[in-house]
């Protein structure tokens, strides 16, 4: 995953339980990615995506958008989220530039 970020990527997350917009450059959501990667390994979590809808904006860009459910099945937790990233393509094949996730309320 943490391959397919570009040197200019600039994202936002809001948990409303945190009540807080925590904002990601490259080096910051790459130590996100890895110290979640580190957190559920070994777990029962299951990711669900649903709803993708990619829209081109032009022969390098495009938009992608789509719900994810996270579920962790220990701690009999579920959160849904939106999302929206913008892809850019780039010498090295498309990456994404922007990034903003809004999670409901835990149920």
């Amino acid at each position: 995953m943490n391959n397919l970020y570009s040197d200019d990527f600039q994202g936002w997350l809001y948990m409303p339980w945190v009540e807080k917009l925590e904002q990601y450059n490259t080096e910051t959501i790459k130590e996100g990615n890895r110290l979640a990667s580190k957190y559920y390994k070994g777990k029962n979590i299951q990711f669900v995506f649903t709803g993708l809808k990619i829209v081109p904006q032009s022969a390098t860009q495009a938009t992608a958008s789509y719900e994810v459910i996270h579920q962790n099945k220990e701690q009999m937790v579920m959160v849904r989220a939106l999302v929206l990233e913008v892809w850019r393509k780039e010498a090295e094949g498309w990456k994404i530039v922007r990034w903003y996730e809004e999670k409901g309320l835990r149920t």
